[in-house]
């Protein structure tokens, strides 16, 4: 279960029993442990950028075979939104992939390649 945080000043107490951190530890040492909603978004809108163009698609086609408007898809590609399950569901029907294959991201080795 995960404990309540608790703000006291510019201080966070992360538990009861554990001393007071400053925010901004607090912050990184969250951010080192644990991926971020904004960047698992943006990690999501990057992989449904490169299979759009795997699969030579505008912006406006994919948002059309999917149903969607294109600043919808816009925003999604640039991590400022992820979309519903319904949306996810239209986007790997529109560029042909099964859903888990939009929350496949490439490694590190091979982006570098």
């Amino acid at each position: 279960m995960a404990s309540k945080t608790r703000f006291v000043h510019d201080r966070v107490r992360t538990h009861p029993n554990r001393r007071l951190q400053s925010r901004r530890e607090a912050s990184s040492v969250s951010a080192m442990t644990e991926p971020t909603e904004q960047s698992l978004r943006a990690q999501w809108g990057s992989n449904v950028r490169r299979l759009r163009l795997e699969k030579g698609m505008s912006q406006t086609a994919l948002a059309d075979a999917a149903g969607l408007a294109q600043p919808h898809v816009s925003r999604i590609e640039r991590g400022v939104e992820s979309g519903s399950a319904r949306t996810q569901f239209a986007l790997a029907r529109a560029l042909g992939v099964e859903v888990h294959d939009l929350f496949t991201f490439p490694t590190t080795a091979e982006v570098a390649s």
